[in-house]
Protein backbone atom coordinates (compact mmCIF):
# COMPACT_ATOMS: atom_id res chain seq x y z
CA UNK A 1 0.00 0.00 0.00
CA UNK A 2 1.35 3.21 -0.86
CA UNK A 3 0.89 6.00 1.48
CA UNK A 4 -0.23 9.40 0.61
CA UNK A 5 2.30 12.02 1.74
CA UNK A 6 1.05 15.23 3.93
CA UNK A 7 0.68 18.40 2.06
CA UNK A 8 3.50 20.99 2.32
CA UNK A 9 3.44 22.73 5.09
CA UNK A 10 0.94 20.81 6.66
CA UNK A 11 0.88 20.20 10.86
CA UNK A 12 2.90 16.78 11.70
CA UNK A 13 0.61 13.93 11.94
CA UNK A 14 -0.08 12.84 15.45
CA UNK A 15 2.15 10.35 17.32
CA UNK A 16 1.25 6.35 16.15
CA UNK A 17 -2.02 5.06 18.39
CA UNK A 18 -1.46 1.67 19.87
CA UNK A 19 -3.24 -1.14 17.54
CA UNK A 20 -5.88 -2.45 18.11
CA UNK A 21 -5.47 -5.66 19.89
CA UNK A 22 -6.14 -8.84 18.31
CA UNK A 23 -5.44 -11.25 20.96
CA UNK A 24 -7.30 -14.58 21.48
CA UNK A 25 -8.84 -13.81 24.66
CA UNK A 26 -10.44 -10.69 22.84
CA UNK A 27 -11.38 -12.10 20.35
CA UNK A 28 -13.33 -14.58 21.86
CA UNK A 29 -14.77 -12.17 24.19
CA UNK A 30 -16.09 -9.74 21.04
CA UNK A 31 -17.10 -13.17 19.24
CA UNK A 32 -19.50 -13.88 22.75
CA UNK A 33 -20.72 -9.64 22.44
CA UNK A 34 -21.51 -10.76 18.59
CA UNK A 35 -23.24 -14.15 19.88
CA UNK A 36 -25.49 -12.91 22.27
CA UNK A 37 -26.86 -9.98 20.52
CA UNK A 38 -27.66 -11.97 17.77
CA UNK A 39 -28.58 -14.70 20.10
CA UNK A 40 -31.34 -12.73 21.48
CA UNK A 41 -33.63 -11.88 18.72
CA UNK A 42 -33.23 -15.79 17.65
CA UNK A 43 -34.73 -16.17 21.00
CA UNK A 44 -37.73 -13.35 20.24
CA UNK A 45 -38.11 -14.32 16.53
CA UNK A 46 -38.84 -17.93 18.10
CA UNK A 47 -41.56 -16.36 20.04
CA UNK A 48 -42.76 -13.75 17.68
CA UNK A 49 -42.87 -15.67 14.21
CA UNK A 50 -45.66 -17.69 15.24
CA UNK A 51 -48.18 -14.64 16.39
CA UNK A 52 -46.98 -13.18 12.82
CA UNK A 53 -47.82 -16.14 10.54
CA UNK A 54 -51.10 -16.73 12.33
CA UNK A 55 -52.25 -12.90 13.00
CA UNK A 56 -51.30 -11.96 9.39
CA UNK A 57 -51.72 -15.21 7.19
CA UNK A 58 -48.89 -16.57 5.08
CA UNK A 59 -49.35 -14.11 2.19
CA UNK A 60 -49.54 -11.24 4.31
CA UNK A 61 -46.47 -12.82 6.14
CA UNK A 62 -44.86 -13.88 3.09
CA UNK A 63 -44.71 -9.61 2.03
CA UNK A 64 -43.53 -9.21 5.68
CA UNK A 65 -40.74 -11.93 4.70
CA UNK A 66 -40.30 -10.27 1.38
CA UNK A 67 -39.56 -7.15 3.19
CA UNK A 68 -37.15 -8.14 5.91
CA UNK A 69 -35.35 -9.50 2.79
CA UNK A 70 -34.49 -5.70 1.19
CA UNK A 71 -33.89 -4.36 4.51
CA UNK A 72 -31.46 -6.74 5.04
CA UNK A 73 -29.78 -6.75 1.57
CA UNK A 74 -29.81 -2.65 2.35
CA UNK A 75 -28.11 -2.86 5.50
CA UNK A 76 -25.31 -5.23 4.70
CA UNK A 77 -25.07 -4.08 0.97
CA UNK A 78 -21.97 -1.84 -0.30
CA UNK A 79 -19.11 -0.38 1.65
CA UNK A 80 -19.51 -2.07 5.00
CA UNK A 81 -16.54 -4.43 4.39
CA UNK A 82 -14.52 -1.98 3.28
CA UNK A 83 -14.80 0.25 5.78
CA UNK A 84 -13.71 -2.33 8.51
CA UNK A 85 -10.66 -3.94 6.17
CA UNK A 86 -9.17 -0.37 5.63
CA UNK A 87 -10.03 1.10 8.85
CA UNK A 88 -8.25 -1.80 10.47
CA UNK A 89 -5.17 -1.75 8.32
CA UNK A 90 -4.88 1.99 9.14
CA UNK A 91 -5.67 1.13 12.80
CA UNK A 92 -2.73 -1.29 13.11
CA UNK A 93 -0.27 0.96 11.69
CA UNK A 94 -1.30 3.64 14.40
CA UNK A 95 -3.11 6.17 12.32
CA UNK A 96 -6.88 6.85 13.49
CA UNK A 97 -7.13 9.98 11.23
CA UNK A 98 -6.40 7.55 8.09
CA UNK A 99 -9.02 4.96 9.49
CA UNK A 100 -11.54 8.16 10.01
CA UNK A 101 -11.29 9.32 6.42
CA UNK A 102 -12.03 5.67 5.23
CA UNK A 103 -15.16 6.02 7.15
CA UNK A 104 -15.88 9.43 5.41
CA UNK A 105 -15.37 8.07 1.72
CA UNK A 106 -17.18 4.42 2.26
CA UNK A 107 -20.29 6.89 3.96
CA UNK A 108 -20.55 9.47 1.17
CA UNK A 109 -20.11 6.27 -1.57
CA UNK A 110 -22.83 4.33 0.24
CA UNK A 111 -25.40 7.33 0.70
CA UNK A 112 -25.04 7.62 -3.29
CA UNK A 113 -26.03 3.95 -3.05
CA UNK A 114 -28.92 4.09 -0.26
CA UNK A 115 -30.46 7.16 -2.95
CA UNK A 116 -30.17 5.60 -5.82
CA UNK A 117 -31.41 1.81 -4.51
CA UNK A 118 -34.70 3.88 -2.79
CA UNK A 119 -35.52 5.41 -5.74
CA UNK A 120 -35.51 2.61 -7.96
CA UNK A 121 -37.42 0.56 -5.24
CA UNK A 122 -40.01 3.57 -4.96
CA UNK A 123 -40.78 3.54 -8.73
CA UNK A 124 -40.84 -0.29 -9.17
CA UNK A 125 -43.48 -0.81 -6.59
CA UNK A 126 -46.46 -0.88 -8.72
CA UNK A 127 -44.85 -3.59 -10.77
CA UNK A 128 -43.30 -5.33 -7.61
CA UNK A 129 -46.76 -6.10 -6.24
CA UNK A 130 -48.50 -6.82 -9.23
CA UNK A 131 -46.65 -8.69 -11.60
CA UNK A 132 -43.48 -9.71 -10.34
CA UNK A 133 -44.90 -11.21 -6.44
CA UNK A 134 -49.04 -10.87 -7.85
CA UNK A 135 -49.56 -10.11 -4.76
CA UNK A 136 -53.58 -10.90 -4.14
CA UNK A 137 -55.93 -8.21 -4.89
CA UNK A 138 -57.63 -7.71 -1.49
CA UNK A 139 -53.83 -7.40 0.31
CA UNK A 140 -52.37 -4.83 -3.31
CA UNK A 141 -53.28 -1.80 -1.55
CA UNK A 142 -51.78 -2.85 2.13
CA UNK A 143 -48.50 -3.99 -0.48
CA UNK A 144 -48.36 -1.00 -2.09
CA UNK A 145 -48.07 1.49 1.14
CA UNK A 146 -45.81 -1.12 2.70
CA UNK A 147 -43.51 -1.37 -0.37
CA UNK A 148 -43.04 2.30 -0.17
CA UNK A 149 -42.27 2.70 3.25
CA UNK A 150 -39.27 0.16 2.72
CA UNK A 151 -38.03 2.51 -0.42
CA UNK A 152 -38.35 5.58 1.98
CA UNK A 153 -36.34 3.81 4.78
CA UNK A 154 -33.72 2.22 1.93
CA UNK A 155 -31.40 5.70 1.85
CA UNK A 156 -30.93 5.91 5.86
CA UNK A 157 -30.63 1.83 6.62
CA UNK A 158 -27.93 1.79 3.75
CA UNK A 159 -25.63 3.70 6.20
CA UNK A 160 -26.00 1.30 8.35
CA UNK A 161 -22.69 -0.60 7.03
CA UNK A 162 -20.09 1.71 6.68
CA UNK A 163 -20.95 2.78 10.24
CA UNK A 164 -21.15 -0.74 11.71
CA UNK A 165 -17.76 -1.17 10.08
CA UNK A 166 -15.32 1.54 11.64
CA UNK A 167 -16.74 0.15 14.69
CA UNK A 168 -16.05 -3.22 14.00
CA UNK A 169 -12.53 -2.35 12.58
CA UNK A 170 -11.45 -0.72 16.01
CA UNK A 171 -12.30 -3.90 17.90
CA UNK A 172 -15.60 -1.99 19.17
CA UNK A 173 -18.01 -5.28 19.54
CA UNK A 174 -19.72 -4.48 22.64
CA UNK A 175 -21.38 -0.94 21.23
CA UNK A 176 -21.92 -2.58 17.59
CA UNK A 177 -23.03 -5.73 19.84
CA UNK A 178 -25.65 -3.50 21.94
CA UNK A 179 -27.58 -1.42 19.01
CA UNK A 180 -27.50 -5.01 16.21
CA UNK A 181 -28.87 -6.41 19.35
CA UNK A 182 -31.52 -4.16 19.90
CA UNK A 183 -32.46 -3.93 16.18
CA UNK A 184 -32.84 -7.30 15.74
CA UNK A 185 -35.40 -7.84 18.96
CA UNK A 186 -37.13 -4.80 17.56
CA UNK A 187 -37.48 -6.76 13.82
CA UNK A 188 -39.44 -9.02 15.55
CA UNK A 189 -41.14 -7.13 18.43
CA UNK A 190 -42.56 -4.20 16.77
CA UNK A 191 -43.82 -5.23 13.86
CA UNK A 192 -46.02 -7.92 16.56
CA UNK A 193 -46.99 -4.91 18.30
CA UNK A 194 -48.13 -3.38 15.85
CA UNK A 195 -49.90 -6.04 14.67
CA UNK A 196 -51.68 -6.80 18.37
CA UNK A 197 -52.45 -2.79 18.22
CA UNK A 198 -54.77 -3.39 15.18
CA UNK A 199 -52.44 -2.12 12.37
CA UNK A 200 -52.48 -3.65 8.73
CA UNK A 201 -49.77 -5.02 6.97
CA UNK A 202 -48.83 -1.15 6.08
CA UNK A 203 -48.70 -0.52 9.24
CA UNK A 204 -46.40 -3.14 10.29
CA UNK A 205 -43.82 -2.53 7.64
CA UNK A 206 -43.38 1.19 8.41
CA UNK A 207 -42.59 0.50 11.97
CA UNK A 208 -40.05 -1.77 10.76
CA UNK A 209 -38.66 0.67 8.83
CA UNK A 210 -38.73 2.63 11.68
CA UNK A 211 -36.68 0.57 14.36
CA UNK A 212 -34.03 0.32 11.21
CA UNK A 213 -33.73 3.91 10.63
CA UNK A 214 -33.24 4.36 14.66
CA UNK A 215 -30.80 1.79 14.70
CA UNK A 216 -28.44 3.75 11.79
CA UNK A 217 -28.94 7.08 13.71
CA UNK A 218 -27.20 5.24 16.85
CA UNK A 219 -24.15 3.78 15.07
CA UNK A 220 -23.72 6.99 13.87
CA UNK A 221 -23.52 8.63 17.06
CA UNK A 222 -21.46 6.08 18.58
CA UNK A 223 -19.00 6.43 15.60
CA UNK A 224 -18.39 10.37 16.37
CA UNK A 225 -18.01 8.98 20.07
CA UNK A 226 -15.27 6.46 19.11
CA UNK A 227 -13.72 8.70 15.97
CA UNK A 228 -13.95 12.13 17.75
CA UNK A 229 -12.33 13.48 14.70
CA UNK A 230 -14.39 11.80 12.35
CA UNK A 231 -15.99 14.66 10.76
CA UNK A 232 -12.99 16.45 10.77
CA UNK A 233 -10.41 16.74 7.64
CA UNK A 234 -6.54 16.60 7.93
CA UNK A 235 -3.59 15.19 6.85
CA UNK A 236 -4.17 11.12 6.43
CA UNK A 237 -2.08 8.32 4.85
CA UNK A 238 -4.50 5.40 2.53
CA UNK A 239 -3.98 4.32 -0.59
CA UNK A 240 -7.25 5.57 -2.11
CA UNK A 241 -7.00 3.85 -5.39
CA UNK A 242 -6.42 0.44 -3.24
CA UNK A 243 -10.10 1.26 -1.18
CA UNK A 244 -11.66 2.22 -4.29
CA UNK A 245 -10.51 -0.90 -5.74
CA UNK A 246 -11.64 -3.08 -2.45
CA UNK A 247 -14.72 -1.24 -2.42
CA UNK A 248 -15.96 -1.78 -5.77
CA UNK A 249 -15.39 -5.72 -5.47
CA UNK A 250 -17.29 -5.28 -2.08
CA UNK A 251 -20.27 -3.81 -3.49
CA UNK A 252 -20.66 -5.81 -6.12
CA UNK A 253 -20.05 -9.08 -4.13
CA UNK A 254 -22.56 -8.17 -0.76
CA UNK A 255 -24.48 -6.96 -4.05
CA UNK A 256 -24.54 -10.26 -5.79
CA UNK A 257 -24.68 -12.24 -2.47
CA UNK A 258 -27.68 -11.08 -0.87
CA UNK A 259 -28.97 -12.13 -4.06
CA UNK A 260 -27.55 -15.35 -4.15
CA UNK A 261 -29.08 -15.76 -0.53
CA UNK A 262 -32.79 -14.63 -1.29
CA UNK A 263 -32.99 -15.47 -5.25
CA UNK A 264 -34.83 -18.29 -3.94
CA UNK A 265 -37.71 -16.80 -1.66
CA UNK A 266 -38.03 -14.27 -4.94
CA UNK A 267 -38.30 -17.08 -7.55
CA UNK A 268 -40.44 -18.93 -5.05
CA UNK A 269 -42.91 -15.80 -4.78
CA UNK A 270 -42.88 -15.43 -8.65
CA UNK A 271 -43.25 -19.18 -8.94
CA UNK A 272 -45.41 -20.42 -6.81
CA UNK A 273 -46.88 -17.56 -4.87
CA UNK A 274 -46.91 -15.24 -1.67
CA UNK A 275 -48.49 -18.00 0.52
CA UNK A 276 -45.06 -20.63 -0.49
CA UNK A 277 -42.82 -17.73 0.72
CA UNK A 278 -44.63 -18.19 3.53
CA UNK A 279 -44.45 -21.19 4.21
CA UNK A 280 -40.47 -21.10 3.00
CA UNK A 281 -39.71 -18.12 5.10
CA UNK A 282 -40.59 -19.83 8.81
CA UNK A 283 -38.19 -22.70 8.39
CA UNK A 284 -35.42 -20.65 6.74
CA UNK A 285 -35.59 -17.78 9.41
CA UNK A 286 -35.47 -20.29 11.93
CA UNK A 287 -32.43 -22.47 10.85
CA UNK A 288 -30.17 -19.94 8.71
CA UNK A 289 -30.12 -18.21 12.25
CA UNK A 290 -27.69 -20.70 13.34
CA UNK A 291 -25.22 -18.46 10.85
CA UNK A 292 -25.23 -15.75 13.75
CA UNK A 293 -22.37 -18.84 15.51
CA UNK A 294 -20.15 -18.24 12.31
CA UNK A 295 -21.44 -15.10 11.18
CA UNK A 296 -20.18 -13.79 15.21
CA UNK A 297 -16.53 -15.10 14.97
CA UNK A 298 -16.30 -14.21 11.56
CA UNK A 299 -17.21 -10.57 12.46
CA UNK A 300 -14.30 -10.45 14.38
CA UNK A 301 -11.59 -12.20 12.69
CA UNK A 302 -11.99 -9.95 9.59
CA UNK A 303 -10.51 -6.82 10.75
CA UNK A 304 -8.43 -9.32 13.10
CA UNK A 305 -6.90 -11.27 9.88
CA UNK A 306 -6.37 -7.68 8.05
CA UNK A 307 -4.38 -6.31 11.58
CA UNK A 308 -2.30 -9.48 11.55
CA UNK A 309 -1.06 -9.09 8.20
CA UNK A 310 -0.29 -4.88 8.61
CA UNK A 311 1.36 -6.12 11.67
CA UNK A 312 3.31 -8.80 9.69
CA UNK A 313 2.17 -11.50 11.96
CA UNK A 314 0.94 -13.84 9.05
CA UNK A 315 2.34 -16.98 10.18
CA UNK A 316 -0.14 -16.87 12.98
CA UNK A 317 -3.17 -17.24 10.13
CA UNK A 318 -2.95 -21.12 9.92
CA UNK A 319 -4.23 -21.18 13.37
CA UNK A 320 -6.62 -18.30 13.23
CA UNK A 321 -8.29 -20.76 10.09
CA UNK A 322 -8.16 -24.15 11.26
CA UNK A 323 -9.73 -23.46 14.44
CA UNK A 324 -12.52 -21.04 14.17
CA UNK A 325 -13.59 -23.53 11.12
CA UNK A 326 -13.72 -26.48 13.86
CA UNK A 327 -15.50 -24.59 16.69
CA UNK A 328 -17.59 -23.55 13.92
CA UNK A 329 -18.57 -27.29 12.54
CA UNK A 330 -19.10 -28.48 15.90
CA UNK A 331 -21.62 -25.59 17.49
CA UNK A 332 -23.59 -25.30 14.09
CA UNK A 333 -23.52 -29.10 13.08
CA UNK A 334 -24.93 -30.34 16.80
CA UNK A 335 -27.23 -27.75 16.20
CA UNK A 336 -28.42 -28.58 12.35
CA UNK A 337 -28.47 -32.23 13.02
CA UNK A 338 -31.20 -31.60 15.98
CA UNK A 339 -33.35 -29.21 13.67
CA UNK A 340 -33.48 -31.59 10.72
CA UNK A 341 -34.02 -35.10 13.08
CA UNK A 342 -36.84 -32.93 14.69
CA UNK A 343 -38.00 -30.86 11.66
CA UNK A 344 -41.35 -32.12 12.22
CA UNK A 345 -42.68 -31.96 15.62
CA UNK A 346 -40.47 -28.52 16.06
CA UNK A 347 -42.51 -27.08 13.56
CA UNK A 348 -45.91 -28.61 14.74
CA UNK A 349 -45.25 -27.35 17.99
CA UNK A 350 -43.76 -23.20 16.71
CA UNK A 351 -46.33 -22.99 14.23
CA UNK A 352 -49.50 -24.74 15.67
CA UNK A 353 -52.48 -24.86 12.62
CA UNK A 354 -50.37 -22.31 10.57
CA UNK A 355 -48.16 -25.83 9.79
CA UNK A 356 -47.82 -27.21 6.16
CA UNK A 357 -45.64 -30.48 5.70
CA UNK A 358 -43.75 -28.34 3.41
CA UNK A 359 -42.31 -26.75 6.34
CA UNK A 360 -40.56 -29.69 7.49
CA UNK A 361 -39.06 -30.79 3.80
CA UNK A 362 -37.61 -27.66 3.75
CA UNK A 363 -36.14 -26.93 7.12
CA UNK A 364 -34.03 -30.80 7.03
CA UNK A 365 -32.60 -29.82 3.45
CA UNK A 366 -31.70 -25.81 4.32
CA UNK A 367 -30.39 -27.76 7.54
CA UNK A 368 -27.67 -29.07 5.85
CA UNK A 369 -26.76 -26.14 3.76
CA UNK A 370 -26.19 -23.96 7.07
CA UNK A 371 -23.76 -26.06 8.11
CA UNK A 372 -22.13 -26.10 4.46
CA UNK A 373 -22.89 -22.00 4.40
CA UNK A 374 -21.51 -21.84 8.30
CA UNK A 375 -17.68 -23.26 7.56
CA UNK A 376 -17.31 -21.10 4.12
CA UNK A 377 -17.41 -18.08 6.47
CA UNK A 378 -13.92 -18.45 7.41
CA UNK A 379 -11.92 -18.64 4.29
CA UNK A 380 -14.48 -16.01 2.38
CA UNK A 381 -13.68 -13.47 6.10
CA UNK A 382 -9.73 -14.19 5.50
CA UNK A 383 -9.92 -13.27 1.70
CA UNK A 384 -11.27 -10.25 2.32
CA UNK A 385 -9.37 -9.67 5.50
CA UNK A 386 -6.48 -9.88 3.57
CA UNK A 387 -7.03 -7.69 1.06
CA UNK A 388 -8.82 -9.79 -1.91
CA UNK A 389 -12.01 -8.90 -2.29
CA UNK A 390 -11.86 -9.67 -5.62
CA UNK A 391 -11.59 -12.73 -5.57
CA UNK A 392 -14.88 -13.53 -3.34
CA UNK A 393 -16.27 -10.79 -5.99
CA UNK A 394 -15.62 -13.29 -9.17
CA UNK A 395 -17.23 -16.07 -6.82
CA UNK A 396 -20.35 -15.05 -6.31
CA UNK A 397 -20.27 -13.76 -10.14
CA UNK A 398 -19.56 -17.31 -11.47
CA UNK A 399 -22.28 -18.53 -8.68
CA UNK A 400 -25.26 -16.22 -9.71
CA UNK A 401 -26.18 -17.67 -13.77
CA UNK A 402 -25.87 -21.02 -12.20
CA UNK A 403 -28.18 -20.63 -9.50
CA UNK A 404 -30.57 -18.75 -10.98
CA UNK A 405 -30.63 -21.55 -13.40
CA UNK A 406 -30.83 -24.18 -10.70
CA UNK A 407 -33.49 -22.12 -8.81
CA UNK A 408 -35.38 -22.02 -11.56
CA UNK A 409 -35.72 -25.53 -12.51
CA UNK A 410 -36.30 -26.81 -9.03
CA UNK A 411 -38.83 -24.32 -7.65
CA UNK A 412 -40.77 -25.39 -10.87
CA UNK A 413 -40.78 -29.04 -10.25
CA UNK A 414 -40.59 -28.97 -6.21
CA UNK A 415 -42.14 -25.91 -5.00
CA UNK A 416 -40.63 -24.82 -1.88
CA UNK A 417 -38.43 -28.36 -1.61
CA UNK A 418 -36.91 -26.76 -4.71
CA UNK A 419 -36.09 -23.63 -3.32
CA UNK A 420 -34.39 -25.28 0.05
CA UNK A 421 -32.35 -27.54 -2.53
CA UNK A 422 -31.21 -25.10 -4.90
CA UNK A 423 -30.08 -22.91 -1.64
CA UNK A 424 -28.24 -26.23 -0.26
CA UNK A 425 -26.53 -26.65 -3.68
CA UNK A 426 -25.28 -23.48 -4.01
CA UNK A 427 -23.75 -22.90 -0.63
CA UNK A 428 -22.28 -26.09 -1.07
CA UNK A 429 -20.58 -25.43 -4.15
CA UNK A 430 -19.53 -21.67 -2.62
CA UNK A 431 -17.83 -23.32 0.34
CA UNK A 432 -15.67 -25.73 -1.70
CA UNK A 433 -14.68 -22.53 -4.02
CA UNK A 434 -13.52 -20.54 -1.09
CA UNK A 435 -11.47 -23.01 0.87
CA UNK A 436 -10.19 -23.67 -2.68
CA UNK A 437 -9.50 -20.05 -3.23
CA UNK A 438 -8.14 -19.07 0.36
CA UNK A 439 -5.23 -22.02 -0.12
CA UNK A 440 -4.11 -20.47 -3.40
CA UNK A 441 -4.30 -16.48 -2.78
CA UNK A 442 -3.00 -17.33 0.86
CA UNK A 443 -0.62 -20.16 0.86
CA UNK A 444 -0.63 -21.73 4.12
CA UNK A 445 -2.95 -20.68 5.33
CA UNK A 446 -4.83 -23.97 5.98
CA UNK A 447 -1.55 -25.43 6.98
CA UNK A 448 -2.83 -25.75 10.42
CA UNK A 449 -4.35 -29.08 12.46
CA UNK A 450 -6.93 -30.35 10.13
CA UNK A 451 -7.44 -33.82 12.05
CA UNK A 452 -9.83 -33.18 14.86
CA UNK A 453 -12.14 -31.30 12.72
CA UNK A 454 -12.37 -34.20 10.57
CA UNK A 455 -13.57 -36.20 13.24
CA UNK A 456 -16.12 -33.88 14.64
CA UNK A 457 -17.64 -34.33 11.19
CA UNK A 458 -17.93 -37.92 11.08
CA UNK A 459 -19.39 -37.91 14.46
CA UNK A 460 -22.08 -35.31 13.39
CA UNK A 461 -22.40 -37.68 10.41
CA UNK A 462 -23.26 -40.73 12.55
CA UNK A 463 -24.90 -39.16 15.03
CA UNK A 464 -27.66 -37.27 12.53
CA UNK A 465 -28.39 -40.97 11.23
CA UNK A 466 -29.18 -42.14 15.11
CA UNK A 467 -31.18 -38.94 15.16
CA UNK A 468 -33.34 -39.47 12.66
CA UNK A 469 -33.88 -43.04 13.00
CA UNK A 470 -34.94 -42.26 16.28
CA UNK A 471 -37.71 -39.50 15.08
CA UNK A 472 -39.31 -42.08 13.17
CA UNK A 473 -39.41 -44.71 16.10
CA UNK A 474 -41.80 -42.33 18.39
CA UNK A 475 -45.64 -41.12 17.92
CA UNK A 476 -46.55 -37.39 19.16
CA UNK A 477 -44.21 -34.45 18.97
CA UNK A 478 -42.87 -34.50 22.58
CA UNK A 479 -42.09 -37.95 22.13
CA UNK A 480 -40.03 -37.64 18.71
CA UNK A 481 -38.30 -34.30 20.15
CA UNK A 482 -37.01 -36.50 23.64
CA UNK A 483 -35.68 -39.56 21.13
CA UNK A 484 -33.50 -37.19 19.29
CA UNK A 485 -32.21 -35.83 22.38
CA UNK A 486 -31.32 -38.91 23.43
CA UNK A 487 -29.72 -39.46 20.35
CA UNK A 488 -28.00 -36.91 20.35
CA UNK A 489 -26.82 -36.92 23.54
CA UNK A 490 -23.72 -39.09 23.64
CA UNK A 491 -22.60 -36.25 20.72
CA UNK A 492 -21.69 -33.69 23.84
CA UNK A 493 -19.18 -35.76 25.29
CA UNK A 494 -17.53 -37.20 22.27
CA UNK A 495 -17.07 -33.46 20.98
CA UNK A 496 -15.46 -32.71 24.00
CA UNK A 497 -12.84 -35.28 23.94
CA UNK A 498 -12.25 -35.97 20.24
CA UNK A 499 -12.55 -32.63 19.18
CA UNK A 500 -10.40 -30.42 21.18
CA UNK A 501 -7.02 -30.03 21.72
CA UNK A 502 -5.73 -30.68 25.68
CA UNK A 503 -5.03 -27.21 25.37
CA UNK A 504 -8.27 -25.87 23.98
CA UNK A 505 -9.80 -27.80 27.09
CA UNK A 506 -8.20 -26.18 29.74
CA UNK A 507 -8.74 -23.31 28.47
CA UNK A 508 -12.47 -23.34 28.19
CA UNK A 509 -12.23 -24.70 31.53
CA UNK A 510 -10.95 -21.61 32.96
CA UNK A 511 -12.83 -18.99 30.64
CA UNK A 512 -16.08 -20.95 32.33
CA UNK A 513 -14.42 -20.48 35.87
CA UNK A 514 -13.40 -17.31 35.03
CA UNK A 515 -17.39 -16.74 34.78
CA UNK A 516 -18.73 -18.51 37.47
Amino acid sequence: MSPRPPAAGAAAPPPPAPPPDVSGATLTRNAGFNLVSQGLPLVVALVAIPVLVQGLGMARFGVLGIAWMILTLTGEMGLGRAATRFAADALGRGEPAAAAAVGRWTLLVQGGLGLAAGGAMAWATPWLVERAFDVPMDLRAEAHAGFLWVALGIPVVALTAPLRGMLEAAQRFGLVSTVRGAMGVANYLLPVAALLAGGDLATVLAVLVLSRAAGAVAFAVLTLRVFPGFLRRGPSRYDGGALARFGGWVTLSTVVSPLLVYIDRALLGVLAGVAAVGAYTAPFELVTRLGLIPGSLAATLFPAYSSLRSMGRETELPLFVARPVKYVLALVGLLAVAMAAGAEPVLRLWLGASYVPEAAVALRILALGVVLNAVAFIPFSLLQGVGRADVTGKIHLVELPFHVIVTFLLVSSLGVAGAALAWTLRVGADAALQFAAAARVVPGSLAGPWRRTLAVAALLGAAGTAAVMAAGAGQGPWLRLGLVALALLPLLPLLWVVGLEAEERLLLISLLRSRS
